[in-house]
């Protein structure tokens, strides 16, 4: 997200706020972490397309594509992403018996080497199984509309495409692609979109917004096989049979074909790679979203909400939440921001006094909406990311090769988080202070009081499960009774709680600088972001943190 100074201060007033998240102080490890909420994505150089579908109208995003079929089946409505800044996302509505295909096309011009595409998605429960679902690739020379090509061989200096799927009734996402060296089924002289990752656990879950993103690289030179491929789900790659397999490239991952369709297999070959092309002039530049159905039975409705899409030149992530410090919105904030109502003439550097949130020119609704957030959300919210610590130690005696490091990735925010190593199903229960791995991050408190703590963790198992807490360099916690619990979850997810169901909580004795302190109990330990609060019924939005 971004780097705090030495000492994390409380800010009052919203225009401090925004101007701190606006002017990112690190390195990221998306293109994500650079735009917080992807306010102001669209600017970046690395960016080529951004659709977040708040243009008002349907007519009005058609106007930013260059083909699309059955509009009158495409709706905005106010269903979005988690951390989404807008208000509306499009929904696909397939009516069985009324035709097969709803969607949109758009070039990339003029045509790139390598890019990624990102975009969010949320497929109904009772949606009908997908034919097809979303394309990117390449057409020389480029046109204005999808040319198909099913069940043809690309010639090398004409098209290739890939496509990320969720494969009929099996449910489970995998590639579809055509490229110049594709593989042929059984029936002679006939091809069928390639599959790589054949695993039948990565499951497509649905009723739920999801994060998809592909890299497509080109080969160069023309007569290589270097062309690569990848796909995360939120954020994360997909492992099987001890391998990445969601990344293909010359030499990776291993496996072998049976006819069109790859199996990983880490005792067997590698994969060949990819030669997309024959001719400089073949390059990205098209993406499809398409919602393709062909088995519903008449009258039957599916339903399919797509959002927040990017395509850049580097690796984009999913959408980083706006994380706030500490701030008390007041009426004269409120005040402030009525007097820019509907202004239409909001330009840099101040863009309507910080009050154009989204930077579209204009104090609208959407402006509205997030200031509503920071109002009711985050009043009197401390939020840390465990990352940007003031002071860290490793471990020693019993604990000692133990300590608190970085990773990245996971669907974490920020540039990453950090995590008690090596996990070797160690436990510290004494002498915490001095010889568990430890880390302090100092904070300027506005008040004395009792402050609860909330953990954006994740464990594994019983075996990382907990850490230890405290308050300038005094650890609070002591065993099993009264550390801090980690969520079970399988991601990063806030949680506050002891064994006994209370909260974890410090008491702060004066106003000013104090140390919040977070020391490994069982090796392991995940921990993404620190939230202090005031309010013991405070319970943290995952949309907005």
């Amino acid at each position: 997200m971004f780097s705090y100074n030495s000492t994390l201060k409380i800010t009052v007033g919203l225009l401090v706020i925004i101007s701190i998240l606006a002017s990112p102080l690190s390195a990221y490890a998306s293109l994500a972490e650079k735009y917080p909420g992807d306010i102001g994505i669209g600017s970046d150089p690395n960016v080529v397309f951004v659709e977040n579908f708040e243009e008002g109208s349907i007519p009005a995003v058609l106007a930013r594509w260059d083909d699309y079929k059955r509009s009158d089946h495409m709706s905005l409505v106010p269903d979005t992403p988690s951390g989404s800044p807008g208000l509306f996302s499009l929904l696909m509505t397939h009516v069985g018996g009324d035709g097969d295909a709803i969607d949109l096309y758009t070039r990339l011009l003029p045509g790139y080497d390598e890019l990624y595409f990102r975009f969010y998605v949320k497929i109904d429960t009772e949606c009908n199984p997908i034919h097809h679902f979303v394309h990117m690739g390449g057409y020389n020379p480029p046109t204005s509309w999808p040319q198909g090509g099913a069940g043809i061989r690309p010639d090398g200096d004409d098209r290739f495409t890939t496509a990320i799927e969720p494969h009929g009734t099996a449910w489970r996402w995998d590639y579809y692609t055509y490229w110049m060296e594709m593989r042929g089924n059984p029936v002679p002289n006939t091809y069928w979109g390639n599959d790589f990752i054949n695993d039948s656990n990565f499951n497509v879950v649905q009723g739920q917004w999801l994060c998809i993103e592909v890299m497509v690289k080109m080969n160069y030179p023309t007569t290589e096989r270097n062309g690569e491929m990848a796909l995360w789900i939120d954020g994360l790659p997909w492992y099987m049979g001890g391998q990445l397999v969601s990344h293909l490239g010359e030499g990776f991952p291993n496996g072998y074909w049976v006819w069109d369709s790859w199996h990983p297999d880490l005792g067997s070959a590698p994969f060949e790679g990819f030669r997309w092309r024959s001719v400089e002039d073949l390059k990205l530049n098209f993406f499809w979203l398409e919602t393709y159905i062909t088995t519903a039975p008449i009258g039957y409705v599916s339903k399919v909400w797509f959002d927040d899409i990017v395509i850049a030149k580097e690796y984009i992530g999913p959408i980083c939440e706006i994380v706030p410090e500490i701030f008390d919105v007041n009426f004269i904030d409120y005040a402030s921001l009525a007097s820019h109502w509907m202004d239409d003439t909001c330009a840099e550097p101040d863009w309507c006094d910080g009050f154009d949130y989204d930077e579209n020119g204009s104090v609208d609704a959407n402006d509205l909406g997030q200031f509503s957030i920071y109002w009711m959300e985050t009043h009197g919210v401390l939020v840390v990311e465990t990352e940007d610590y003031n002071d860290k130690s490793d471990g020693s005696g019993a604990a000692a090769g133990s300590s608190w490091d970085k990773l990245t990735g996971s669907g974490s925010c920020g540039t990453g988080y950090m995590q008690a190593l090596p996990d070797n199903g160690l436990k510290i229960d004494t002498n915490i202070e001095t010889e568990s791995p430890h880390l302090g991050y100092h904070l300027d408190f506005p008040k004395a009081g009792t402050y609860y703590l909330w953990l954006k963790g994740w464990c594994d198992g019983r075996g990382s499960d907990s850490v230890h807490y405290g308050l300038n360099g005094s650890a609070i916690s002591s065993d099993s009774s009264d550390c801090a619990l980690l969520s079970f979850d399988g991601s990063f997810t806030w949680r506050s709680a002891l064994a006994d169901a209370s909260k974890p909580a410090v008491t702060v004795d004066s106003p000013g600088l104090n140390t919040i302190d977070i020391w490994m109990r069982k090796d392991g330990a995940k921990i993404d972001r620190l939230l202090l609060t005031t309010s013991p019924d405070y319970v943290p939005d995952p949309s907005h943190f």
